[in-house]
């Protein structure tokens, strides 16, 4: 049996509203943090506050992780014969 190891790819990183995987941060919070200059385009993360620059980092860090793995599951070991349930991962 397998199960998808929940990632944080499809949310603002500052308030885990759900957006598209291809940003990560919602326009709200570009907004309210001053994340835009003038033309309302995004800054370069070199001028965004410390704290949102280094959860940025941190999301691409993972999802460039993320993207390494082919598949993300987590294995249950099975207490009654002593083995894994599904070996079938492994032919």
């Amino acid at each position: 049996m397998y199960e998808v190891i929940y990632d944080f790819s499809q949310r603002c990183i500052i308030c885990m509203k759900r957006i598209s995987p291809r940003f990560h941060i919602c326009r709200e919070c570009e907004e309210k943090y001053g994340l835009l200059n003038e033309n309302g385009k995004l800054k370069p993360p070199k001028d965004w506050p410390d704290w949102i620059r280094e959860d940025y980092n941190w999301s691409r860090r993972e999802r460039r992780q993320l993207k390494k793995c082919d598949e993300c599951w987590v294995e249950y070991f099975d207490d009654e014969y002593d083995e894994f349930e599904d070996d079938d991962y492994l032919n």
